[in-house]
């Protein structure tokens, strides 16, 4: 029996910390028989209980051991073994990064809220594993922190594509007015139009950004932390609970003495590894807009926005007061001059 208590103080576990506990109990049995005199068959058995684990771990092993004399042992075995996962495979939830990409740094102060998105490490439960949630159609759907632009909470699934919502774009729009708009505002101002008239022309840049796409797809990037860039990947795939790593080795060996003087031994073996747990990789990706049809989109209604007769008034407008404004000021130069 082994009982494994981890206490982290949810440093390393994390939410787990409270359901981490590990119990262990297994028993073996082992017989010998002599076949012939010479000639030894050996059998043994061990049957594991993991509370962690869905089954029972069995480990069989036999061998036939041939000893022509005493100095020589010739034998064939087969052994099949196994290592339960630790608990850093099954319990580990700890923060590797936070913020990397910046986004509550950048977007907190125009949203109000801080849509950050951190990397964190975590461990794989065994009865559950990890499964991504997916639409009817069988396609993943996605949570974001951006959820609150399109009064959604943050655990709200959204289906790829998002048809309805529209909260990918939420975050794409409020960036251009909270990033460009300023912007485009003060390039106004500098060129000593009235705020009137900067007021007017920043109402018509809102007109002209449409508040919905349509017909915009995503993509699925997944994060390479050796390039430190995304990769596209086509879909997402579960991750299946784990499972003790099984080792089945099949083995011929000799032990002997030769010439009564030299001790000599020989082993020749074959392994193979089932369910092996690796290191931790990357497994959920990342949603973006994709570029092709969001610019299809944009292009598309900004051009129907300008080809609105109010949009090209309201522009033929703004022109006429930049240019007398643009008169006013050659004028002031003059009689500066004279």
């Amino acid at each position: 029996m082994l009982l494994t208590r981890p206490d982290t103080e949810g440093t390393i576990n994390g939410i787990n910390e409270e359901d981490d506990s590990v119990n262990e109990i297994g028993a073996y049995l082992q017989s010998e028989t002599r076949i012939l005199s010479r000639l030894k068959f050996i059998a043994a058995g061990r049957i594991d209980d993991h509370n962690q684990l869905e089954d029972y771990v069995l480990s069989p092993r036999v061998a036939l051991a041939f000893q022509p004399n005493n100095d020589h042992n010739l034998r064939v075995t087969y052994n099949r073994a196994f290592n339960t996962p630790r608990t850093s495979d099954l319990f580990l939830d700890i923060l590797s990064v936070k913020d990397p990409f910046q986004l509550g740094a950048n977007f907190q102060p125009a949203f109000g809220f801080s849509p950050n998105i951190d990397i964190r490490a975590q461990g794989v439960r065994s009865e559950t594993g990890f499964t991504f949630k997916r639409s009817a159609g069988g396609r993943p759907e996605f949570r974001s922190p951006f959820s609150p632009l399109a009064k959604l909470s943050a655990e709200t699934y959204i289906p790829l594509d998002d048809p309805v919502t529209n909260v990918m774009w939420s975050v794409g729009h409020s960036a251009v007015m909270s990033g460009v708009k300023p912007i485009f505002e003060a390039g106004l101002t500098a060129q000593g139009l009235p705020a009137l008239t900067v007021e007017a022309l920043s109402n018509g840049f809102d007109n002209l950004i449409p508040q919905q796409v349509v017909g915009v797809k995503n993509v699925l990037r997944s994060l390479d932390p050796q390039a430190g860039d995304f990769v596209d990947v086509e879909d997402v795939n579960d991750v299946n609970a784990l499972k003790p790593t099984i080792t089945q080795t099949y083995e011929v060996g000799y032990k002997g003495i030769l010439m009564n003087k030299l001790a000599f031994s020989a082993d020749v073996y074959h392994s193979r590894i089932n369910d092996f747990v690796g290191p931790l990789v990357v497994e959920t990706p990342n949603v973006f807009l994709d570029p092709v049809t969001l610019g299809a989109s944009l292009g598309k209604q900004i051009t129907v926005a300008l080809a609105d007769p109010r949009m090209q008034g309201f522009i033929r407008h703004c022109l006429r007061s930049m240019h007398l404004r643009k008169v006013e000021m050659a004028t002031d130069r003059l009689l500066m001059s004279w």
